[in-house]
């Protein structure tokens, strides 16, 4: 970690922070946007994970962009566009332009993803300082989606959720200020861009059973919060009664604990290893989706509800952070590829699981937590089943 400056892993930390809280500071505004728009929820609910999606797909190009390219001109175009789609998502005043303009705001924020996981892979080495790096990184970014609702909820408070989006979109210009003047190029070799090259790359990285079910397992842990995010508003404000300026700061508790555990992370990877912590990340989640499950069904307390999602959230990073180390171990001279791929994965994933929960109307409780219940058990079979027989196998020859 020494050769990284520690100002330069704050500033990455601080332009990560721009898809949290394109995503978690409008949550709190969800159900006032379905009454204003005369809309199902479940239509609101597919704007999260239209930003998701489009968070998805950017990853699949911007990835080899940034091999290609270099890693800084893709980053400080996308958080441009990003800040110019989000005023005009606040003056649109239909969904199904809104979804439009949220999946091509996700795809122009998916830079900052694909980017930030290159740009340290091009610095460090070792698998264990850069999962270090990584959870430095999430700490940093943690500060978006611990600030973001509650902001949402005071913006709610002065004026309609318009407002959010013109706060979004000075959020933007200001990351993209922040990249113009503070982050460098470390791309030293630049490789040919050729989709065919691109699609054997893909085809090689999916090729290996062992880096498929990293990203399968990391896709499904995320899908786990996006349950969350899709519907976790409408359970706490319509079916628990909390209200709209108070929906943030239990969505802070969430990021509390994602706070602690990211520092558990980044204090202990490097003596236990990403892999173990992986899987213990893991269990941890699946009992915390149980419990949560269990709680609504047997109608247990709210309290009880709300810590089991603040320690399903906990540990993301641990399956993130960790997840991310583990794919670009193998595959040096194809960061931005490997990282764009995991990615474009996880949120893809992660954007079906949203419209699932979304589609299916009635009960949001019982839904959301199914789901990560789902999630959750289907993770940790892919790492036992899949990435722990074929994990001492290595990819072939680079392209």
């Amino acid at each position: 970690m020494s050769r990284v400056p520690f100002s330069l892993v704050v500033t990455l930390g601080l332009v990560a922070m721009l898809t949290p809280f394109a995503i978690d500071m409008y949550l709190p505004s969800l159900p006032r946007i379905a009454r204003d728009l005369g809309v199902a929820n479940g239509a609101v609910q597919g704007t999260v994970s239209a930003y998701v999606a489009g968070f998805a797909i950017g990853q699949l190009f911007l990835g080899p962009l940034a091999d290609s390219l270099g890693r800084k001109p893709v980053l400080l175009w996308g958080t441009l566009f990003f800040a110019l789609i989000a005023p005009l998502c606040a003056l649109t005043s239909d969904i199904g332009f809104l979804q439009l303009l949220r999946v091509a705001q996700g795809a122009a924020g998916a830079a900052a993803a694909v980017v930030i996981y290159a740009l340290l892979r091009d610095l460090v080495d070792d698998k264990n300082e850069l999962a270090k790096l990584f959870s430095t990184i999430t700490l940093v970014v943690t500060l978006a989606p611990l600030l973001a609702p509650m902001i949402g909820g005071w913006l709610l408070t002065l004026g309609d959720w318009h407002l959010i989006f013109w706060a979004l979109g000075g959020v933007g210009a200001a990351t993209c200020l922040l990249v113009k003047t503070k982050v460098p190029e470390t791309l030293t070799e630049r490789s040919e861009l050729a989709l065919g090259k691109v699609m054997s790359n893909y085809r090689q990285l999916l090729g290996n059973p062992a880096m498929l079910a990293l990203m399968l397992c990391s896709g499904l842990s995320f899908s786990g919060l996006m349950a969350f995010l899709t519907a976790g508003s409408f359970v706490y404000i319509q079916i628990y009664g909390v209200e709209e300026t108070h929906f943030g700061y239990y969505f802070g508790l969430n990021i509390l604990s994602l706070m602690a555990l990211t520092f558990f992370n980044g204090r202990f990877v490097t003596r236990w290893g990403a892999e173990r912590l992986l899987v213990l990340a893991l269990c941890i989640q699946l009992l915390a989706a149980t419990g949560a499950l269990l709680t609504v069904l047997l109608h247990g307390p709210f309290a009880l509800l709300v810590a089991c999602v603040m320690t399903y959230v906990g540990c993301l990073s641990m399956v993130g952070s960790n997840v991310m180390a583990l794919v670009l171990e193998q595959v040096p001279k194809m960061a931005g590829t490997a990282s764009s791929l995991t990615g474009s994965m996880r949120f893809g994933i992660g954007a079906i699981a949203g419209w699932a929960v979304a589609a299916v109307t009635g009960h949001d409780d019982v839904v959301m937590t199914g789901a990560m219940v789902i999630c959750a058990s289907l993770g940790i079979s892919f790492i036992y089943l899949l990435y722990r027989p074929n994990r001492h196998k290595t990819l072939g020859s680079e392209h």
